[in-house]
């Protein structure tokens, strides 16, 4: 008898290879900086992570500002205790565009369960082109600095209205109501009464 001779086939991998899997997004990351009236120049206030796509956000790092301030509380508003938050942005014009919110050292205060709000706007190509910030809604009066909670906003075009489109007005003036399409029996509703006389008028001559 002549023996068969049996062959192992590796078995096939079912999972789609590396390349075929869908990614998600990665976050974006950037720096908020702080730049207080007295001072010459700007330094890291926050380093945040954010993705826009599910307008999620983290904060990474936090450093609280800072200031040389007078020294007591009833001098909030004075220049010495009022800080820029922002970013640098390139714009057409410009590569190192400062852009950027007035606030005082105050609006940073809050407590562990009521924190100031840094609201981080997005713009079409996913960078934050603008900040700003909500003081705490607490209405304890507090002067400890603490760190911001983060809020994405997207400022993607919604849809658009359709403009310029012409107006069509009746007779009378006013705008022409949309008139509803008829039926069949609405539009042919005579042929049945010719058809009717026909029979009716047919069945007499055969009599």
């Amino acid at each position: 008898m002549r023996p068969y001779h049996f062959s192992l086939l590796p078995a096939l991998s079912l999972s789609p290879p590396l390349s075929a899997a869908i990614s998600s997004p990665q976050p974006l990351s950037a720096e908020i900086l702080c730049w207080p009236v007295s001072s010459p120049e700007p330094t890291i206030f926050a380093r945040v992570s954010y993705e826009s796509t599910a307008l999620q956000s983290e904060l990474i790092s936090y450093a609280a500002p800072k200031i040389n301030s007078c020294g007591d509380h009833e001098s909030q508003d004075a220049p010495q205790d009022l800080i820029r938050l922002g970013l640098y942005t390139t714009t057409s014009t410009n590569a190192r565009q400062w852009v950027g919110t007035l606030a005082s050292r105050s609006s940073l205060a809050g407590s562990k369960d009521h924190r100031p709000t840094l609201r981080l706007h997005i713009g079409l190509s996913n960078d934050i082109y603008y900040v700003d910030l909500l003081p705490s809604t607490s209405s304890a009066t507090s002067f400890t600095i603490v760190s911001p909670q983060l809020e994405l906003v997207s400022n993607q075009t919604g849809p658009r209205p359709h403009l310029h489109q012409p107006v069509i007005l009746g007779p009378n003036g006013k705008t022409a109501e949309e008139v509803a399409e008829k039926t069949f029996f609405q539009k042919y509703w005579w042929l049945f009464l010719v058809i009717t006389f026909l029979a009716m008028s047919g069945g007499g001559e055969s009599q």
